[in-house]
């Protein structure tokens, strides 16, 4: 599997990307299952070539990705893909992230953030993992300076669905995972965790209004949203677990009443 997945590293690296673009790709994969490090003739293979990878269908370049978000370390496959400029040839609207700051309340960049997201999602589960990767997509194309090192994303929750939506179907994933990824997107801004900000009626708005996921996978997501923020490294799973309890309990309550 692993030899397989590496053998663009032996020979003569730029033939074999030749001979295959996906390798590029692949090469990303299989070496976050080792220590996330490529052959540097590899890497400098890929990088200079990486633009064949645009030839490659589109269908074997989704089940290339899926691959990644459903095997080990999807966050470091991700990483190399956006070092090698491999990114593009996924989600190109993703592109703008590296780099986009959005203090303060966030230590890291967009992009980052996304990876640690992802990298938060213990769940074996493609659509929950799609949306750690893309729920911030718009991010860059709503963000607005409001004073000095003070930036605000309004609506970029509702744009996003648009943008998830369409990138996802570009890459002919299911509809089924579309509209799943496009609703966590669409809801991942409600003050759910928060549940002391929410009133019981648009707590039981919110229960009736998802369609595609349930209240559990909402808080779910979330819950890798805020471990993905930087700021709150070194709280511990504890501080989850205790922004999950109250709005569990409340949840249990409105569906048993």
């Amino acid at each position: 599997g692993i030899a397989e997945g590496l053998k663009i590293v032996y020979g003569n690296a730029r033939e074999r990307m030749r001979e295959d673009p996906l390798r590029a790709l692949r090469a990303c994969r299989f070496a976050a299952k080792i220590d996330g490090k490529l052959e540097p003739k590899t890497r400098k293979a890929i990088k200079d070539l990486g633009h064949l990878v645009d030839m490659v269908s589109v269908e074997r370049r989704q089940q290339e990705l899926t691959k990644m978000l459903l095997g080990k370390n999807p966050d470091i496959a991700l990483r190399l893909v956006g070092e090698l400029g491999l990114l593009p040839y996924l989600f190109l609207d993703l592109v703008p992230s590296m780099g986009c700051t959005q203090p303060p309340h966030h230590k890291e960049d967009c992009w980052e953030h996304a990876l640690q997201t992802l990298k938060s999602a213990k769940r074996v589960d493609l659509p929950l993992r799609l949306s750690c990767l893309l729920h911030d997509i718009a991010k860059p194309a709503c963000r607005k300076e409001v004073e000095k090192d003070r930036f605000i994303f309004y609506n970029h929750d509702i744009l996003g669905e648009k943008m998830v939506r369409k990138a996802l179907t570009d890459l002919r994933f299911s509809n089924e995972t579309i509209d799943k990824v496009s609703e966590y997107t669409r809801y991942h801004m409600r003050p759910l965790l928060y549940s002391f900000h929410m009133k019981d009626p648009a707590l039981q708005r919110l229960i009736g209004a998802l369609r595609n996921i349930t209240i559990r996978d909402l808080i779910r997501f979330m819950l890798c949203d805020v471990r993905g923020n930087m700021t709150n490294k070194g709280k511990g799973f504890s501080f989850t677990l205790e922004l999950a309890r109250p709005v569990m309990q409340r949840v249990r309550r409105i569906e048993k009443e």
